[in-house]
């Protein structure tokens, strides 16, 4: 029995070889521990990276939201402007055509007037005249 142990016991040399094995083991575990934690801070600062231009793009998605808001009010308002500009030239067109037609009917009327006193002076003149031929008759 004792000599069955002694079999177990390690002898000096596989000692040295156990406790090599096991200082390798633990240098590999330490190494395979330290990639791993190298790995997983890639991977976090790729997450961070990721997670970084997505807000980049959903503020670029944002900015040309606003933009293309902006393009549109601007674009609204100048075709606002020029239908209201077209509805005042019309306006006016409308006001001068009106003006235009009643300096037509105040020419004419003018002239219908000048016409009739023209008239009446022609027939107060003859009739004056009548008058004077009357009274030339009379006093011969």
């Amino acid at each position: 029995a004792r000599r069955l142990a002694e079999d177990k016991m390690p002898s000096g040399e596989d000692k040295e070889h156990l406790e090599q094995v096991q200082s390798d083991l633990l240098s590999t575990l330490n190494r395979k521990a330290s990639h791993k934690a190298e790995m997983n801070e890639q991977a976090r600062r790729v997450a961070e990276t990721k997670y970084e231009a997505v807000q980049e793009q959903l503020l670029s998605e944002a900015d040309r939201r606003k933009a293309r808001s902006a393009e549109l009010e601007e674009q609204t308002r100048r075709v606002t402007s020029e239908r209201m500009r077209m509805a005042l030239d019309s306006l006016l067109s409308l006001h001068d055509r009106r003006a235009a037609r009643q300096a037509a009917l105040d020419e004419q009327a003018r002239q219908v007037h000048e016409e009739r006193l023209h008239q009446a002076q022609t027939e107060m003149m003859s009739e004056r005249d009548r008058a004077i031929a009357a009274q030339a008759e009379e006093d011969e």
